[in-house]
């Protein structure tokens, strides 16, 4: 049963219609419950109470899934309700739920319905849940949203823990390296407007130092919306002209509506 499902039947149980607000801290799966029960129902306090017991105990369970916001309301919930029937990246959601860190599980289920509703043009959708991920916890959520729009989870994360954890048995520096990449994602820079074009040359410039430590070949530049394509497009010709820092080559992928989103690739020696 999925969670929308689990909070109408309990609902039932205890026999009242009400407005609910659920304000999360999904960090240790802690959630207020506030009740507003409307002008003259006759609902009773044990009632309320009732339900307040049987939802903390929903929340315990590990096996359901919260996005992480600030303002859960019926309409977020039936997003992950939506989104657990469906068959989208069910490896990579088992992934999520038995390997990472506990603090950023809701975070990382939260982005991969945000890139869902991307990838369905839903823009309205993926700019609440931005919102509310940058809200609940910053600055984890807007990073790992951003990660996770740009597949990083599937290109970086989850083949460092294979080859750290699975193969070698070293989860502590899988740890150390997976909270590098959410707080600074060395390899890549995400480009947004209230950036200057000089702002991104130097955290492009530095990032290529910096994955040569961790034995990457590659940064990537992220962009959408045609004045950060034209930013980027700018910034990268400045690069290649000076090409200072013994880069290879460029790759340059410009696609989705009309060439508003891009990603170009600096390629390393």
């Amino acid at each position: 049963m999925d969670l929308l499902s689990n909070l109408k039947s309990l609902i039932g149980k205890v026999h009242f219609s009400n407005v609910i607000q659920i304000n999360s801290h999904n960090d240790n799966r802690q959630i207020t419950l506030n009740v507003t029960v409307p002008i003259g129902a006759n609902i009773s306090t044990e009632s309320i109470e009732k339900f307040r017991a049987a939802f903390q105990k929903l929340v315990a369970d590990k096996n359901i899934n919260f996005l992480a916001t600030t303002s859960n309301t019926t309409d977020t919930l039936q997003l992950i309700a939506d989104y657990e029937k469906s068959t989208d990246d069910r490896d990579l959601r088992k992934f999520i739920k038995e390997k990472l860190p506990s603090k950023d599980k809701s975070l990382w289920f939260s982005a991969l319905i945000l890139r869902q509703k991307f990838s369905q043009g839903e823009v309205d959708t993926v700019n609440h849940l931005k919102r509310e991920m940058n809200s609940a916890n910053p600055p984890r959520g807007g990073n790992i949203a951003n990660l996770c729009s740009a597949k990083y989870l599937e290109s970086h994360i989850l083949p460092l823990y294979q080859f750290l954890v699975e193969e070698n048995k070293n989860q502590q520096l899988f740890l150390e390296i997976y909270e590098t990449i959410v707080l600074e994602f060395p390899f890549a820079v995400f480009v947004s407007q209230h950036r200057s074009d000089k702002a991104i040359k130097e955290e492009i410039m530095k990032k290529i130092t910096t994955v040569k430590k961790y034995g990457w070949k590659k940064v990537a530049v992220h962009g959408i919306g045609e004045e950060n394509v034209r930013k980027i497009m700018r910034v990268t010709v400045e690069i290649e002209t000076e090409n200072t820092l013994e880069i290879s080559s460029t790759d340059v992928n410009s696609h989705r509506s009309n060439g508003k989103t891009i990603t170009v690739n600096f390629n390393l020696h």
